[in-house]
């Protein structure tokens, strides 16, 4: 299987990234160069500054980020309980898989569900009961 190219919004300071053979990709402060190079025509070094945007950022390191966890990774990582979270599981108000009766959490994707969660009215998922 190739490997996946890594996302422009991974790149370190200075880092560079190939696109294709005539185009690359530089981070810089504030945003990245592209820099196009073609030896067969006579401007072949041209550059231009697109600064920073993060239209497609969440979508981008949702792709990056993608790796299923179990409960209590997924616990550790968002420093919340795992029966708080096995609850919310178990009403499906996050997303999961199980696997072979093992249960696997996407990142992202519960983080996404938790925010949708506390921007809804009180909700009755009250750590106290659990």
């Amino acid at each position: 299987m190739p490997e996946e190219k890594k996302s422009i919004y991974e790149l370190k300071l200075h880092e560079e990234l190939s696109l294709n053979k005539w185009l690359c990709v530089f981070r810089v402060p504030g945003g990245w160069i592209y820099q196009t190079s073609d030896p067969r025509y006579e401007w072949d070094n041209m550059a231009v500054f697109v600064p920073f945007s993060n239209q497609f950022y969440r979508e981008e390191m949702k792709r990056v980020l993608t790796e299923y966890l179990s409960l209590e990774a997924l616990s550790a990582r968002l420093n919340l309980p795992q029966n708080y979270l096995r609850v919310l599981t178990d009403s499906s108000a996050i997303p999961s898989l199980d696997v072979n009766g093992r249960l696997r959490f996407s990142e992202p994707d519960v983080r996404d569900a938790l925010s949708v969660l506390a921007l809804k009215p009180k909700h009755n998922h009250d750590e106290r009961k659990l």
